[in-house]
């Protein structure tokens, strides 16, 4: 899309938003015009495409190889209302179909969206909306009388019946494989088993949409390769990538002819498998990656793992390097690393949320460091480019964590509180995402708060631009379009799931649509936006979509 066209068009998506608020509409368009301005300067570039993903919005998580969340698309704006019944869709799928994947258009120009929960592998005709086969793995699958019988517990938030379904409901997530998966240009669909193998899904029927699934091929991971499956990602030379919660990373032929594998630096010592005390969770995130390197976040570092087609490579001298980054708590980070960056004359950052308490947003040098670079202040190591606390304006905050990765497009970081204002005295803290995933309908369970950061590449600083604390983004993995230019996330209101639109200049809440009850809570999955503009995502027991009549 010409910059010409992408003008006319935010401007246009945005009218009705100014006229509905006259009284931010100078402030707002004002800063819009900054926007547009930098995007006809060229001052941000987008992150470059992988040729070997399918051509869709969404192939793999976070929606590129570079984990910024940041879709090229145009997204609804509106005016705040309920949406009418026949303005959402929705798919019963099964329980934990959180993340799907998009795949490039059969020779009808239909899509296909692919994902794997709690029954098995299911795949959907995307642009009809409607289920074409799922592969069952469980012998007792669920059922649609289990998901009404779940949403009606789950109806009335408070008390301990719900605490008890919203339990039941997350234990399903533990029966799901691995749930980074994605989709490349052959239309394959790759996904991380809890058994230890990569298995790769697609039509029965080369090339027919409503063909039934088949497995095409399966990858046992090597003996030495311990722990689960955290992780994949496609190296831009068509090369998977996969990751292990014990450090293990693997780059194989995606035909699964041949394979490499490394323990990443600084990984702890491992335990005894025989004595019960299996090694468990140093790396919990996915990873990031460009046209060089693989950007992982373990709990105590900040690795870069360079890969040249040939080999996996942890030396300095190749361009590798590790780095810690601050934590005060027994785990790290809790995001995925995100690509900031991406011109030759633009600094270059891999973008995480750190270990401490109050989690701060922490840039790192993805290259190398400036010469005249000087550390920060706080003994925070040279490799730190940026550190700033996710504070959300306030000026004592207990603790605040965010289980998503950061939204980054141009030189903005965006994150999100998922801390609930009060937890049951007699609930474990590390049961705590229970509250929030299920219950964040219920007042006291609902997290406020998003954050907006941004690097001064002038002053090469990293600094708060806005706090929305109003706007409650409970589990959602939030998004945004570069076009729109409107952060969306699903949030809580008035007991009821709903879209939050935020502008992503001004901070400002721009509308949102009241949805409805348990079925379209987004149970920590990410909010998609399709080639054609419409938002889905992945709930408890399906898919929806919206449909809006704009």
């Amino acid at each position: 899309m010409s910059m010409i066209t992408r003008r006319g068009l935010a401007r246009a998506l945005i009218l009705g938003y100014l006229i509905a608020t006259p009284a931010v509409a100078e402030e707002v368009d004002q800063a819009h015009t900054a926007f547009i301005a930098k995007l006809e300067q060229r001052q941000f570039q987008l992150p470059p495409g992988n040729d070997y993903l399918a051509d869709s919005a969404y192939p793999v998580t976070h929606a590129n190889p570079a984990q910024t969340a940041a879709f090229n698309v145009s997204g609804p704006v509106d005016r705040s209302r309920q949406l009418r019944a026949d303005e959402i869709e929705y798919n019963d799928l099964g329980p934990a179909n959180l993340i799907f994947v998009i795949s490039g258009p059969y020779a009808n120009g239909e899509r296909a969206a692919w994902s794997v929960g709690a029954n098995g592998i299911s795949k959907q005709n995307y642009s009809r909306f409607t289920p074409v086969d799922t592969l069952v793995t469980r012998k007792k699958p669920y059922t649609e009388e289990w998901a009404e019988e779940m949403a009606e517990s789950l109806a009335e938030p408070d008390g301990l019946a719900a605490l008890w379904s919203a339990v039941r409901l997350m234990g399903t997530l533990a029966e799901s494989s691995n749930l980074y998966t994605l989709i490349d240009n052959n239309n394959e669909f790759y996904v991380g088993e809890q058994s230890g193998a990569i298995a790769v899904y697609g039509d029965k029927r080369p090339g027919d949409i409503d063909s039934a699934i088949e497995v095409k091929r399966r990858f046992k991971l090597p003996p030495e390769a311990t722990g689960e499956m955290v992780g994949m990602n496609l190296a831009f030379d068509g090369t998977l990538l996969a990751l292990t919660e014990d450090g293990y990373l693997l780059a194989i032929a995606r035909d699964f002819s041949s394979h490499q594998i490394i323990r990443l630096n600084g990984a702890p010592a491992e335990t005894s498998r025989d004595e019960g005390a299996a090694l468990s969770g140093w790396i919990s995130n996915s990873f990031a990656v460009d046209e060089n390197a693989i950007y992982i976040v373990s709990d105590d570092f900040m690795h870069r793992v360079m890969w040249d087609g040939r080999e996996l490579s942890q030396s300095e001298t190749d361009g590798a390097w590790v780095s810690a980054y601050p934590k005060d708590r027994k785990v790290g980070s809790g995001s995925t690393p995100s690509l900031m960056g991406f011109d030759s004359s633009e600094d270059k950052f891999v973008v995480i949320t750190d270990g401490s308490t109050v989690m701060n947003m922490t840039l790192f040098w993805r290259e190398d460091i400036p010469a005249d670079w000087q550390a920060l202040p706080g003994n925070l190591p040279r490799r730190i480019a940026g550190s700033a606390p996710v504070d959300m304006g306030r000026e004592d905050p207990p603790g605040i964590q965010s289980h998503q990765s950061v939204l980054v497009s141009g030189y903005g970081a965006l994150a999100v509180n998922n801390e609930p204002p009060e937890v049951p005295w007699f609930f474990p803290h590390s049961m705590r995402p229970i509250l929030v995933g299920v219950l964040a309908t219920e007042e006291k369970y609902r997290p406020t708060g998003m954050q907006k950061f941004e690097w001064d590449s002038r002053e090469r600083k990293l600094t708060s631009v806005w706090v929305n604390s109003t706007v409650s983004s409970p589990n959602s993995v939030p998004m945004m379009s570069t076009v729109s230019n409107q952060v969306y996330t699903v949030g809580t209101r008035e007991g009821q799931w709903t879209l939050e639109a935020v502008d992503w200049v001004s901070g400002q809440s721009t509308f949102h649509y009241r949805i409805g009850g348990p079925r379209y809570n987004s149970i920590y999955a990410p909010i998609v936006l399709d080639d054609d503009g419409r938002i889905s995502y992945g709930s408890p027991f399906g898919r929806v979509r919206l449909n809006p009549g704009l």
